[in-house]
């Protein structure tokens, strides 16, 4: 069911005028993110929606975390333009 998948990784300062500073996924499309033995990190990503991760309609986000890993998103609480997620598909979340 999803197409793309990224793992382990650091996902770190990355700028969108709109939509997605770090990961923009498009109407229809199916993205898996999954720890994979090391922690995933976004970090400074910025855009007017989603600074982090842009779901767009009919998208598919799986966010997946294995046993002591984590998927964090370091923001600011005084700007939701920083790696925020902005969502109007679909958004699991869970642990593998």
């Amino acid at each position: 069911m999803f197409g793309e998948t990224l793992n382990n990784s650091i996902i770190a300062n990355n700028t969108a005028t709109q939509y997605g500073g770090a990961i923009y996924n498009v109407y229809g499309a199916s993205l898996k993110v999954v720890t994979g033995g090391k922690d995933i990190v976004f970090s400074g990503n910025k855009a007017n929606e989603g600074g982090a991760i842009y779901n767009a309609a009919y998208g598919a986000v799986k966010l997946c975390a294995d046993e002591d890993r984590y998927i964090t998103f370091v923001g600011k609480a005084d700007d939701a333009t920083i790696d925020s997620v902005h969502n109007t598909g679909q958004l699991i979340i869970n642990n593998n």
